[in-house]
């Protein structure tokens, strides 16, 4: 069995779902964003920043409508 990488660009969106309401005492509901970060996927690499979501007024189960992309490397054995 041999080992072949590809690599390819995906697209990634974002939700969350019953989010703690941090907002304070008669501040009305959270404003909820997402910083999204590619873990390191080697040792010694830094993380990697790839943006943040929009901005979600008073919302605890935000649909993000902002879309990401990241390389992905699909191994496939042949």
């Amino acid at each position: 069995n041999n080992m072949t990488n590809s690599t390819e660009k995906v697209q990634i969106s974002f939700h969350a779902q019953g989010l703690k309401n941090v907002a304070g005492a008669f501040k009305g509901t959270s404003d909820p964003f997402a910083v999204i970060t590619l873990v390191a996927s080697e040792p010694g690499q830094a993380p990697k920043i790839l943006g943040k979501t929009e901005v979600i007024k008073n919302n605890l189960s935000p649909h993000w409508t902002k879309k990401f992309e990241a390389d992905y490397n699909f191994a496939k054995v042949t």
